[in-house]
């Protein structure tokens, strides 16, 4: 009778216990459902994989990214905001990320050659590649001729800096291949047809080491120490001239920080570079007249410190005059919270004009710009990730 009572206060227990352990599983999954729930839906696909990751990582595709010219780093650490080592393998610099459409392995050999590959690329190939003029293109040349021969090829991509004349003949050679699926285009063009070739933008500098700039350390609510910067190169017979003299009759200039060269530096020095930034971050506005190509660097630069952009809505000449919204068609597609010129004698009726803004207004107009600049480049991350993986071919993969 005894053993009878032991044995049914034993068993109770056993059941009291598999219940708890029901109830506790129940509110755990309970919990993590309204937690995944709260997540914006466009964060779901990366949780879920990382969820998964032993057995879904099989199952997603591989991309390698080949960047020998530095124009795939603003891709990598500013649009996909994934981090490079500090040292190299064997002179390249590589570092991996997995989104939900692929795992990508980038590669950073600047001015390197296919011979000093560290392995054979096959499946899935995104070269960036530099075709700014017949100097440098050459070598994107090199690395196409020998990527196309590679015996695994599936799926080619090319992220290209185009001809600043938009002539992009070399482009057009290698479209003649069909395995070369997808084009991310940097520069206006009219070859762009959202369908093959996508425009791209030209990005900050980061061949310069400029930095990928976290909006949440940025200050939004100070007073600013200037109304607007300008520090570059003044080209000879170039509105930049007409910029620097209408600066020079100006009388508010101590309302600005100016400072002009007479030639182009690939290099900047960590003094000049400090300057530089310094004037980004600590002005409203950042006059961005053209270059050697209508789009700069300077743009994007000022749009990482929050500094508005006045740029010079002209197309140079011998340029891209046949795309519809040139320049800048992008930054236009996507109605960034810059301003335009179309010359410069037009600058003092700005300047006057933002100096009547309150702080208030300045603040709130520098919010705006750097909650657009994040969605921009949210959509460029989409952009790239989405058009990628539905033009490659993956299922032959």
């Amino acid at each position: 009778m005894r053993i009878k009572r032991t044995a049914a206060v034993f068993c109770m227990c056993i059941g009291y216990g598999l219940v708890s352990l029901f109830s506790a599983y129940t509110m755990i999954q309970k919990h993590e459902t309204k937690r995944k729930s709260d997540l914006h839906p466009a964060d779901l696909p990366d949780i879920q994989q990382k969820e998964n990751s032993q057995t879904d990582n099989m199952t997603i595709p591989q991309l390698e990214i080949i960047d020998t010219s530095g124009i795939g780093m603003y891709l990598w650490k500013h649009i996909l905001m994934a981090d490079l080592p500090d040292y190299p393998n064997e002179g390249w610099y590589q570092s991996r990320l997995t989104t939900s459409k692929f795992n990508i392995r980038y590669n950073l050999g600047n001015g390197f050659t296919p011979s000093q590959l560290l392995e054979e690329p096959s499946g899935n190939v995104m070269l960036a590649l530099n075709g700014r003029d017949k100097s440098v293109s050459s070598h994107a040349e090199l690395w196409l001729d020998y990527i196309l021969k590679i015996p695994h090829l599936k799926n080619l991509g090319l992220l290209l800096l185009g001809d600043e004349n938009c002539h992009n003949t070399m482009l057009k050679e290698y479209l003649k291949h069909d395995i070369l699926r997808v084009v991310f285009l940097v520069y206006d063009s009219p070859l762009v047809d959202n369908i093959r070739i996508f425009q791209w933008p030209l990005g900050v500098a980061s061949y310069r080491n400029f930095p990928s700039v976290k909006s949440e350390t940025l200050d939004i609510e100070k007073e600013r120490s200037y109304i607007c910067n300008f520090i570059g190169t003044v080209y000879a017979n170039s509105s930049r001239e007409t910029l620097k003299s209408e600066t020079d009759s100006m009388k508010n200039t101590s309302k600005c920080i100016f400072k002009w060269r007479e030639s182009w530096l690939t290099e900047e020095s960590a003094k000049s570079s400090v300057t530089y930034q310094h004037a980004l971050l600590n002005s409203d506005l950042t006059l961005s007249p053209v270059g050697k190509n209508s789009e700069c660097y300077r743009t994007y630069e000022a749009l990482e410190y929050g500094s508005i952009p006045v740029i010079e809505d002209q197309v140079q000449p011998n340029s891209c005059q046949g795309t519809k919204l040139a320049p800048y068609s992008l930054l236009k597609q996507h109605s960034a919270p810059v301003l335009y010129v179309q010359n410069w004698n037009q600058l003092k009726s700005v300047i006057d004009k933002f100096s009547t803004f309150t702080l208030e207004e300045k603040r709130e107009k520098r919010r705006t710009l750097i909650k657009w600049y994040q969605d921009f480049k949210l959509a460029m991350k989409i952009s790239f990730l989405q058009n990628t993986y539905n033009l490659f071919k993956l299922n032959a993969v």
